[in-house]
């Protein structure tokens, strides 16, 4: 199997799903448990349930852009 054979196996549907909630989750670690701790500010309902639904929003955005440009350059 070759590097290109590999990477389309790499973003079929289910694996840049996958991707992209996993991108999502840590970026909302990071930015809405990790941050307002290390910088003593609050953590509230609100906040947590912004965060979860954009980081998993952005997390599918740059999933699919990664899956679009890995296509992309294939060609």
């Amino acid at each position: 199997m070759d590097f290109n054979e590999k990477k389309d196996k790499v973003y079929t549907l289910k694996d840049w799903i996958k991707l992209g909630v996993i991108f999502g989750l840590v970026m909302f670690l990071i930015n809405s448990i990790i941050f307002p701790v290390f910088f003593g500010e609050g953590i509230t309902l609100k906040t947590l349930v912004v965060g979860i639904i954009s980081c998993v929003v952005g997390g599918f955005v740059y999933a699919l852009v990664m899956k679009l440009f890995s296509k992309k350059k294939k060609r």
